[in-house]
């Protein structure tokens, strides 16, 4: 079942920020999907691990 959701009169830009690459889609997913059918541009960061010593880029 698909929740429609009613245009929004302001579209805006969201960005989701995740530690992990599938965070955010398991945590708010379903909200990201409702926004962006609302007219919002979604985009998404998440961290991501390189390397064998530690080293984190974003």
């Amino acid at each position: 079942m698909k929740l429609i959701a009613k245009p929004s009169p302001k579209p805006m830009k969201i960005l989701a920020l995740g530690a992990h690459p599938d965070d955010m889609e398991i945590a708010c997913g379903g909200s990201l999907a409702k926004l962006s059918d609302a007219g919002h541009t979604i985009s998404g960061l998440d961290r991501k691990w390189w390397g064998m010593w530690g080293q984190w880029f974003i």
